[in-house]
């Protein structure tokens, strides 16, 4: 794990999408926490967006206010903060005991068609 959130310091962000990557498929909690703790540091738009899909995806509770922080400072772009949206919608609704399942990701919406 450890060397995993290493490579999170590497100055190549192709190689910090990797490794968020690889993080964000691990079941251990210190993944996400991880990633968490990259969020504020990491400089690539690609890398800050799926860190925060990740954080979404997984319902990460303690990301709530990195996240509420992302969404309303009016220099994030447009598609981070509406990433943020989601991925804050997406833990509220965990915290209410809504079932994961019942909340559709952001691409499966984007595929549906309208009527």
């Amino acid at each position: 794990m450890k060397g995993l959130a290493n490579r999170l310091k590497l100055p190549q962000p192709m190689a910090r999408r990797i490794a968020i990557a690889d993080l964000s498929r691990r079941d251990e909690p210190e993944a996400l926490d991880a990633l968490l703790a990259h969020l504020p540091r990491e400089t690539d738009h690609k890398a800050l967006l799926r860190i925060v899909e990740a954080l979404g995806e997984r319902r990460h509770a303690p990301a709530a206010e990195a996240l509420t922080a992302l969404r309303d400072n009016p220099e994030t772009p447009a598609d981070l903060a509406h990433a943020a949206t989601i991925a804050l919608d997406r833990i509220e609704r965990a915290e209410a005991g809504d079932s994961p399942q019942r909340t559709p990701s952001h691409e499966e919406g984007a595929k549906r068609k309208p009527g």
